[in-house]
Formats: C-alpha cells, structure tokens, sequence
C-alpha cells in the first residue's frame, strides 16, 4: 500500500498583529504609514489626567510654561499635502496661545517656520501660517469654557489653499499666496507653545491626529461626529502619521497603535 502525498497548503500572509490580522483587515500595531514611538512627545508641566472629551482623560496646559515637545517632526518638512484635527478646550485666549507648530525664534522665514495655527488674542480667531504666508481664518469665533473641534487641511497642489474647519463645518479657504509645500526647517514641533517657548496655550487638549495628506470635507464631518467624535474607523487610515488620544496619566504623549 502506497503512501498519500500531503499537498503543500499556502495560508495567507499573518499581519503584523499576529493570527488576529487576519480576521481584522487594517487592524495592526501601528498606522501602516505611521511613525511608531519616534513620534511620542515629551511632557513639560502638563496636567495629565484632566477629563477629557474623547475617551477618559485629557491634558491641561496651564498658559504660561506648560507644552509638549513631539518628536519625530522632520517628516514635516517640504509636503504639498498635510492635516490636522484637534479638541480643544480653552481656559483663555490670552497671550495669542499656539495650539500646534513647528516654529522656531525670528518669526517666520526661511529656516524658521513650518507652519504653525495660534489664537488671535484680540478678536479670538484662528490666525493661520505657513513660511512667510500667514493669513486669518475670518469666518467664526472661538470661545472659552466649552469643548471645540478643529479641523485644518494644507493642499498645495493645483491652487495652494488651507481650509479651516470649527466645529465640523468650513470656515475658510485660504487660498491667497499660499506656499505649495511646507517650508524645510529644523525647528521644534510642539503642542502648547511656540517651537521656541512663549504663546502657551491656556486649557485642554484631547485627540489630535496629523496626516500626510489633505483629507475631505466629508473626513472633518466623520471626525467631529456631531460634536461627540470618534475613536476608531479614523478616515485616511493609510496617510496617518501621528495619533495621540492624550489617555496616558504620567510619562510620554504616546503616538497610540490604531484603534481596532
């Protein structure tokens, strides 16, 4: 009586999370584009277990030393596409308080600015900068003591433009001068405050999600959910490179896996 021969079985490639990968698509230890703990940003002075509005908790900046100083930041430099979206939660708009930026001493130039939005002190708008191109977003007020979403969309092909979102709707196209890519600098990526110190952002932030790519209108609405947002099924999974859900009660700002 002869022998069987067992035919080889081929099995499907195991995602990096291991057997689990392979029942749930897109589900993997890291954003496949991501930059994994290279982009974990290091506290300074922060609150780290106020409440938060995305999960359980949120950071709290005091206005005036505290920030966090993000890693990883010269993935930045010369992009023609690039989002970010936000919660934030603001104590007081004094001080024209940046919420996030890679800005260096000197102002803006070459060198010295990458981008960067802050708060206009004076009317509490979004003022908006890029390189040498700095533009205010006319189209809506922020206010304290309550919960507020921002969306922000740079897309410098075709006509340059950036597209300011409050509370899930479009407030502004800035489309006037606007440079087609992000300026290469060697400056400091922050949350909080200027790359180089001052403008500390008074209040809390929750869930901030960056991407290399400019993402849709419909994207922004997704995200803030009517107000509640979400915490998983993040559009243009494939273009993010940075999330931060702020849940960590000491140590680090984790640049988190994606939620499955």
């Amino acid at each position: 009586m002869g022998h069987s021969k067992l035919l080889p079985m081929n099995f499907p490639p195991v995602a990096k999370g291991g057997m689990l990968g392979i029942l749930s698509a897109g589900c993997t230890s890291d954003f496949p584009n991501g930059l994994g703990s290279t982009a974990d940003g290091v506290n300074n002075g922060a609150t780290q277990n106020a409440t938060g509005h995305i999960g359980t908790y949120s950071w709290e900046f005091n206005g005036s030393s505290d920030y966090v100083e993000l890693g990883g930041g010269s993935w930045l430099n010369g992009l023609d596409e690039f989002s970010f979206s936000t919660w934030l939660y603001f104590d007081s708009l004094t001080g024209y308080p940046l919420i996030n930026d890679k800005w260096g001493a000197g102002g803006g130039g070459a060198g010295n600015l990458t981008y960067g939005v802050n708060i206009h002190s004076g009317n509490s708008r979004f003022n908006n900068y890029i390189g040498t191109w700095s533009q205010e977003a006319t189209g809506s007020t922020v206010s304290t003591g309550a919960w507020l979403h921002l969306g922000w969309v740079y897309n410098g092909t075709g006509t340059p433009s950036v597209k300011v979102f409050h509370n899930g709707s479009l407030i502004n196209t800035l489309s006037t001068s606007v440079p087609s890519t992000l300026p290469t600098t060697s400056v400091n990526w922050r949350i909080g405050a200027l790359g180089h110190g001052g403008n500390y952002f008074n209040g809390k932030v929750d869930q901030t999600i960056f991407w290399d790519k400019a993402i849709s209108n419909s994207d922004i609405t997704t995200l803030y959910n009517s107000g509640s947002g979400i915490t998983s099924g993040f559009p243009e999974s494939d273009s993010i490179k940075v999330y931060y859900n702020f849940e960590q009660t000491s140590g680090n700002l984790i640049n988190q896996a994606i939620p499955c």
